[in-house]
């Protein structure tokens, strides 16, 4: 059934739901409120689910034609102190390898693989349902009508509020920092050094790039304004090698970005007309790598849906059926993760060294499972 179907956003969810349409034969449009292509960003670290999910978009190849490949996972203390080294090769073997590449280069793979044009420079001023539609207000005061409105413009997405209302977020009392610099240190996979509610993580990226990643509990912050990396060496200055030198290296001239992070509920965010996906919809905390993952997941299976559908509403809500265990999933593993960066450091590095890898796969292990046709949508809360 043919059906006018506006995306609103060409990030990482926005383009990968663009480039599942398009495989489909599902026409639509697609905009963004950037003037242009965004080239910037730090790094991404693709697990092997993500990597089942670019399959199903047809990107695999090219992703890793270009992206690192991380074979292990090590956890240090802040002294370097090995605490949890996992062998992520052999746990998802038969997924796909544990990828890093810039977003940039992830964002730039999706847009070519998308042959229709984004409207550049255009965002809505006002969606209203009428009907069984939705009619949409572009910021030039053009209107359309759409059988379809697609929300994915992100954590703090404009979509969402013009359709349900204003529910903010959930922001963290963290802040993060994230830059990219070159791999002087030879890092040759995914490493973290963990401190007391600080994290500091290096992931090598193509071109002999390091993405550094740092962040902090709020009450860690000084009380006066610093630097970005004045920050990263107050909070981070006191950590052993091997990441303590790629902080202490840091000029002026290095471009490091500063944000906060939080969570958006997982819920039924769709009506009669309209749908969420990506982080619009369930964003949450980094801890787990699955921002990428889950966007390129919904992008899967609300094509399938949609594709051949002649109910839409049925459609959206085989959608939710699918995606809403598997997203509030990871959303528990992530809370559950973070929790333990304010435990006392003897119970912290006992628990990684004991129970490090058993840890490792009771988070991961429902992502192994199918995403589509409702495969994991039986997976254990309790657990």
């Amino acid at each position: 059934m043919s059906r006018n179907i506006l995306i609103i956003g060409a990030g990482i969810a926005g383009l990968a739901l663009a480039r599942a349409f398009e495989r489909r034969g599902i026409a639509f449009d697609i905009i963004d409120r950037a003037p242009s292509p965004l080239t910037g960003g730090a790094g991404m670290f693709l697990p092997g689910n993500a990597m089942v999910a670019l399959r199903g978009l047809g990107l695999d190849e090219r992703v890793a034609d270009i992206a690192w490949h991380n074979r292990r996972q090590t956890i240090l203390d802040v002294g370097g102190g090995t605490l949890h080294d996992m062998d992520v090769d052999g746990f998802w073997e038969g997924a796909g390898p544990c990828l890093s590449l810039t977003r940039a280069s992830l964002t730039g793979i999706l847009r070519s693989g998308v042959e229709a044009q984004v409207r550049y420079g255009t965002w809505t001023d006002a969606i209203a349902i009428e009907d069984h539609k939705a009619r949409v207000t572009f910021s030039d005061g053009a209107e359309a009508v759409y059988d379809l409105v697609i929300g994915a413009d992100g954590f703090t997405s404009a979509t969402r509020t013009q359709l349900f209302g204003y529910e903010p977020p959930e922001i963290y009392p963290r802040t993060c920092w994230r830059t990219l610099v070159p791999n002087r240190i030879g890092l040759r996979h995914w490493t973290v050094m963990l401190g007391q509610r600080r994290a500091l993580l290096g992931v090598p990226v193509e071109d002999g790039l390091l993405y550094l990643y740092g962040d902090a509990d709020n009450v860690l912050l000084p009380a006066h304004p610093a630097t970005h990396r004045q920050d990263l060496q107050d909070l981070f200055g006191g950590f052993a090698a091997p990441l303590a030198p790629v902080v202490a290296a840091l000029g002026p001239d290095d471009r490091i970005d500063k944000g906060y992070l939080g969570e958006v509920a997982a819920r039924d965010w769709s009506n009669e007309a309209a749908v969420l996906v990506g982080d619009a919809a369930h964003a949450c905390s980094p801890s787990m790598a699955q921002g990428a993952s889950m966007a390129f997941e919904d992008a899967l299976v609300l094509a399938d849906c949609l594709a051949g559908a002649q109910d839409l509403r049925a459609a959206l809500a085989e959608f939710n059926r699918q995606r809403l265990e598997r997203v509030r999933w990871v959303q528990k593993q992530c809370r559950a993760r973070d929790s333990t960066r304010s435990l006392p450091r003897p119970l912290r590095i006992a628990i990684l060294r004991l129970l490090g890898d058993r840890l490792y796969r009771r988070s991961y292990a429902p992502l192994l499972l199918p995403f589509q046709n409702g495969g994991t949508d039986r997976v254990d809360q309790r657990a």
